[in-house]
């Protein structure tokens, strides 16, 4: 999903900016947040609008089930909802999140600026920055994966890598001026990434970072990414684009 502000028609009333959205293969529940601490939640055709007790934009959100439900945001915010209520789970910060990913229930990972990126086990907050990063590392804009041992957060100007047992810097030099800000992670030791190229300056906005290259794929202005499997779906400002990833035919 998403992390840029989609103006968003034939919700009620209580909702006017979403900024990402996820949903659950487990039972379909498919929830959105954005601005003002709202949350909307589909129930069939229908949208209805959730107060999470918090005024903060919401900039991206993890579903498990209907009933496990964690949304992050502005000011250290951290949000889960069991079902019923939205509770808020203390970080001890005010740093913007920008993005999560769930591993299970037990394991979610958070990264935005400062940097700071932690992971929330059982109950319990904990750092889980690599001791050394980059000195441009300072702001990560998302994280994705599709196991522990294949962990891509991004920042700006720099894409990190976990196996499961250190952290790597992806090798990318970026022109003047660009910067990436959001990921999705394939699982075949590649992922897809996002940056701000628009659709007026003629630039391409999405790379695919293998493991020996990297290749800029021909979509203007990007603004969201996701997947299922081997299918990459890249929304632009336009079109959606939908790529069968195959490295092989990849120029």
């Amino acid at each position: 999903a998403g992390r840029v502000p989609i103006s968003v028609q034939g919700l009620p009333h209580g909702v006017k900016v979403l900024r990402a959205v996820h949903g659950s293969r487990t039972d379909g529940a498919v929830f959105a947040v954005g601005d003002n601490g709202r949350v909307a939640r589909m129930a069939g055709a229908d949208w209805t609008v959730m107060d999470t007790g918090v005024d903060q934009t919401l900039y991206d959100v993890w579903v498990f089930s209907a009933n496990d439900v964690y949304a992050v945001g502005e000011n250290g915010t951290f949000l889960h909802f069991d079902g019923s209520n939205w509770t808020s789970i203390p970080t001890g910060g005010t740093a913007r999140f920008t993005s999560i990913w769930g591993a299970s229930p037990n394991d979610v990972w958070l990264v935005g600026w400062g940097p700071v990126m932690l992971r929330y086990r059982n109950g319990t907050l904990e750092s889980a920055l690599p001791a050394e990063v980059p000195a441009a590392f300072n702001a990560p804009n998302g994280i994705s994966a599709t196991a522990l041992d294949d962990v891509w957060v991004v920042d700006n100007d720099s894409v990190l890598r976990s196996d499961g047992q250190s952290w790597t810097q992806y090798p990318l030099v970026l022109p003047t001026g660009k910067f990436l800000r959001s990921i999705w992670a394939i699982g075949d030791g590649s992922a897809y990434a996002l940056g701000n190229g628009d659709s007026s300056s003629g630039e391409n906005s999405a790379l695919w970072l293998g493991l020996t290259r990297t290749v800029a794929l021909p979509v203007k202005g990007a603004v969201a990414i996701t997947g299922l499997g081997t299918d990459v779906y890249v929304l632009s400002d336009k079109r959606l684009f939908h790529y069968a990833h195959d490295p092989a035919r990849l120029p």
